[in-house]
């Protein structure tokens, strides 16, 4: 299963990068630094889900019981999770960013999956991350989700302190109707 786990984050990182080829320029953006803390957590989060290395000692213990209906309920997690996200990104349309940036002439993003939370493409990688890992069923499963969420939980407070900063109160008013990235929830 986890090849299957494996394809489908590979054919979604394809499209992520198609996608973002011919977006807008951006108007402000955030320092190579601060990028770099983002994607090296995330990388993190990869290598320990995809890498061997991590397969031994105590993160390779297995701590869900193997069971086929579980990793098929971990595969359709990650599918949902992707298929979430890729429609936020096709939502967002050529506003979209991997940087915490505000592009040129950019407009604030209420409707489709961001009526639901305000960072849907968090939301769905989160839901595909949980899936992979539950399909994994080891012990490194719970640091590939801390990473994960430990990425967003940053990212997701520079780009609404940019977003606050640039639409001021129509923000205020979005941010007080929607979730951050769990609906009802957070």
């Amino acid at each position: 299963m986890m090849r299957i786990i494996g394809g489908l984050w590979g054919a979604w990182f394809f499209y992520w990068w198609l996608a973002s080829l011919g977006v807008h320029k951006p108007a402000r953006t955030e320092s190579r630094g601060s990028r770099a803390v983002h994607m090296g957590l995330l990388a993190a989060a990869f290598l320990l889900l995809f890498s061997p290395l991590f397969k031994f000692g105590y993160l390779g213990t297995r701590v869900i019981p193997e069971s086929r209906a579980l990793e098929c309920a971990g595969v359709g997690m990650t599918c949902a999770g992707l298929l979430f996200a890729v429609w936020a990104r096709v939502h967002l349309g050529r506003f979209w960013s991997g940087e915490v940036q505000i592009k040129q002439g950019h407009r604030l993003i209420e409707s489709g999956p961001y009526s639901f939370v305000r960072n849907p493409i968090y939301t769905g990688f989160l839901l595909a991350i949980v899936g992979s890992a539950l399909t994994l069923g080891e012990a490194r499963g719970a640091l590939i989700i801390a990473a994960t969420l430990t990425a967003f939980a940053r990212k997701i407070k520079m780009e609404e302190t940019m977003l606050g900063s640039e639409f001021g109160a129509e923000f205020a008013e979005y941010k007080r109707r929607t979730k951050a990235l769990i609906p009802f929830v957070y």
